[in-house]
């Protein structure tokens, strides 16, 4: 089964540009993608959706399609555990962190849909452990993480086998 949640969207945070968040947003699903190939799951695309509004706001956001299957559901976990910690890892890289920026990093909404998605297959997991060993992950990933969120900054979208090659080591 193909997971599909609702797009991940930074939340406000007046002290960040426009580019900037597209870098956090960038660098999250980055994560939840690198980790997801890293454990042998396959990704299907990774998007980085920017929408205008009419009265001249705007969004970013982003989406990493990821397939599940019960018997990886704790590989499913930290793929959904990582791309907070990487928003997280690259505001703190950045100089950036505050309370404001942190909250507009904050992703709960991935917690409660593994924990969701996993419960109804009747799978329980310890989100703390998860998150330790999905932080594991991402630093000891970090490089990785960080050329697929720079090609997906610049893009908008990769397919799982463009992330591939940007993971495969130079010839």
């Amino acid at each position: 089964m193909t997971s599909t949640p609702d797009p991940d969207t930074v939340a406000y945070a007046a002290s960040l540009t426009r580019d900037k968040i597209q870098a956090l947003q960038a660098h999250h699903e980055a994560a939840h993608a690198v980790i997801a190939i890293h454990h042998g799951l396959e990704v299907t695309s990774l998007e980085i959706l920017q929408h205008t509004e009419d009265h001249g706001g705007w969004s970013i956001g982003g989406i990493t399609y990821v397939t599940y299957f019960p018997h990886e559901a704790h590989q499913f976990a930290l793929q959904g555990a990582a791309g907070e910690l990487a928003a997280l890892r690259w505001l703190d890289k950045q100089g950036l962190t505050s309370e404001e920026t942190i909250a507009a990093a904050t992703a709960d909404h991935d917690r409660d849909d593994v924990i969701q998605l996993l419960a109804r297959d009747g799978i329980q997991i310890d989100w703390a452990e998860v998150r330790s060993r999905a932080q594991t992950e991402v630093d000891a990933l970090w490089p990785q993480i960080s050329a697929v969120a720079l090609a997906a900054a610049d893009k908008g979208r990769l397919t799982g086998a463009e992330i591939i090659r940007l993971l495969a080591p130079a010839a």
